[in-house]
């Protein structure tokens, strides 16, 4: 009742005039291996050629369980990240963003969540009904790594630089063409060593006054040696599709799907393609907003967080 007597105080006091239009969901996958590389997410390609300044803040929290038998393999724990992030026009049809993301295993109780979750949508456990709740586990037999009870550990600290160059925008449509640059400097049992980059294509496109598309197709590079040696792909794609629609001026649904090539050759269900399904709820003031979301695996399911919720706060100056 106190939060909920919080959010109704804190809806009545913050401005509501017209809502400004935030595009798609600022998500990240959350999927091991994945989560510790560059990999290009959504955009609204219209605000490349004019958009405001905007900082968002950005909280996960996931659950991990992939095994492999044949491999084999098995990730038995929990990811949390933070990810603080700014970007603005720096010039006519260009725009740049710094984010800073800090990726740690948190112990958060999500088992008996994720079982539930599960259950009321028919979606198989995957066996992790058989083991320990709450574990925290890396066993990797192939390449020498079995780590135990790392709960509160650092997995990343990544610096991400992207810039944006908007190739044309009318009324109804718009596209872009990004580049990033990516750093990941860790040390310790979980050390990485990352530089990476990616380009990325943007469309965004108006459908009607409640509906609207966002496209994304990428590219990326990165060293062949990962985590634990682990040998990833020099180059990948991904692509993702993300659809809004505004429920009213202060509301939105938003889905997405989002596909990456597989990132590790060697090892069981990471050499194939990564599917995740994300759904969520926006709410808007007038120059603000706050975003819940679910990101659920499909298709292959030990290559992938088992479920990951987010919760994102937006500003636009």
């Amino acid at each position: 009742m106190p939060r909920t007597l919080l959010l109704l105080a804190l809806m009545a006091v913050l401005p509501r005039g017209a809502a400004e239009d935030f595009g798609p969901l600022q998500l990240m996958t959350q999927a091991p291996l994945f989560s510790s590389s560059l990999m290009p997410g959504l955009r609204d390609a219209a605000l490349s050629a004019s958009g405001p300044v905007e900082a968002d803040l950005d909280a996960n929290t996931a659950s991990i369980w992939d095994q492999d038998d044949q491999v084999p393999y098995s990730l038995d724990y929990y990811q949390s990240d933070l990810t603080a992030r700014l970007s603005g026009q720096v010039a006519p049809g260009w725009r740049l963003e710094g984010a800073f993301s800090y990726h740690w295993v948190a112990n958060s109780h999500l088992d008996n969540l994720t079982e539930h979750f599960h259950k009321a949508f028919g979606i198989s456990e995957n066996g992790r009904e058989k083991v320990p709740k709450n574990d925290s586990r890396i066993w990797l037999p192939s390449q020498g790594a079995d780590y135990r009870d790392f709960n509160g550990a650092t997995l990343d600290r990544t610096l991400t630089l992207y810039g944006e160059l908007n190739l044309f925008a009318d009324a109804r449509q718009a596209m872009s063409l990004g580049a990033s640059l990516f750093w990941n400097q860790l040390g310790g049992r979980f050390a990485k060593h990352q530089f990476e980059q990616a380009l990325q294509l943007n469309y965004s496109l108006n459908i009607a006054s409640r509906h609207q598309l966002h496209l994304l197709l990428a590219a990326s590079h990165r060293q062949e040696e990962g985590f634990a040696d682990i040998r990833l792909r020099r180059y990948s794609w991904n692509a993702a599709t993300g659809y809004r629609y505004q429920l009213s001026s202060h509301q939105a649904l938003l889905a997405e799907y989002r596909l990456y090539q597989g990132l590790a050759p060697d090892l069981g269900q990471f050499k194939k393609p990564l599917h995740e399904l994300a759904l969520g709820y926006r709410y808007q003031w007038q120059s603000s907003a706050l975003e819940f979301a679910v990101i659920e695996n499909a298709v292959s399911y030990d290559n992938c967080a088992d479920i990951a919720f987010a919760l994102n706060g937006r500003w636009r100056f």
